[in-house]
């Protein structure tokens, strides 16, 4: 899921892509060859099987300069201005725009997950713990205290863990979009600009979100094997 459009990639290796178009960023007709997506702000990337990334839509994310990287494992697009790619040797390389710092990620190793907000970034190390850098002055990167961590993900102004026994931890825990406490049998988690959402092993969702928000519907959702989330908006897939 991106800002205002969403990504599907197909078994053959192919990329569609509908929604807000003005930038360009569903323009993934003629990519092949992909292995995994990510959808940002008013951008889409694309991983080859090659380890080369390929893009279109706008630069705020450093579109542009793609085509210098090589021996990627993954990607992520954030929810603000800024790219990660994770190495397959497990270092990080950044892309886009570092006014909060968000790009300080030179000096991890050990990385196997990555993960995006606006204006700040995840990762998660080998040993379960997860590095964070960028904006906090409202607590976004306070994942210090996290352990037995097996994936994370962000919305804007959160971040999010998933835990070994199946549980999810979140900094700024005030917000109706952190209210995960009671989430048991997780397999995947993910956030966007003000809602969380985390699929169980069931295939049924769990959302938390403000009073009155149309993510509550997910709640009815079975038989789902994947979630991803845009800025404003929920996707399953069935």
């Amino acid at each position: 899921g991106g800002d205002a459009h969403t990504v599907a990639l197909y078994s053959d290796g192919t990329v569609r892509a509908v929604g807000k178009n003005k930038q360009g960023q569903c323009n993934t007709r003629s990519w092949q060859g992909i292995v995994s997506i990510a959808g940002g702000i008013r951008c889409t990337m694309g991983l080859r099987a090659d380890g080369t990334v390929v893009a279109v839509g706008s630069n705020h994310s450093g579109k542009s300069m793609v085509h210098t990287l090589s021996g990627i494992r993954s990607i992520c697009t954030s929810k603000g201005s800024h790219t990660l790619f994770l190495r397959s040797n497990g270092t990080v390389a950044s892309l886009g725009k570092s006014d909060e710092g968000e790009r300080n990620v030179e000096d991890w190793h050990d990385i196997i997950a990555v993960a995006a907000g606006a204006p700040f970034s995840l990762g998660l190390k080998k040993d379960g713990t997860v590095v964070a850098v960028g904006k906090n002055d409202d607590g976004r990167c306070d994942t210090q205290s996290w352990r037995d961590i097996t994936a994370i993900s962000t919305g804007s102004w959160h971040a999010l863990g998933l835990k070994k026994d199946g549980t999810a931890v979140v900094t700024r825990k005030d917000k109706p979009r952190a209210q995960v406490q009671g989430w048991r049998d997780l397999v995947q988690l993910c956030g966007g600009d003000y809602f969380s959402a985390g699929l169980r092993s069931d295939g049924t969702v769990c959302v938390c979100a403000s009073a009155g928000s149309s993510y509550a519907l997910a709640e009815g959702w079975t038989n789902v094997t994947a979630i991803a989330a845009g800025d404003n908006h929920l996707v399953g897939l069935l």
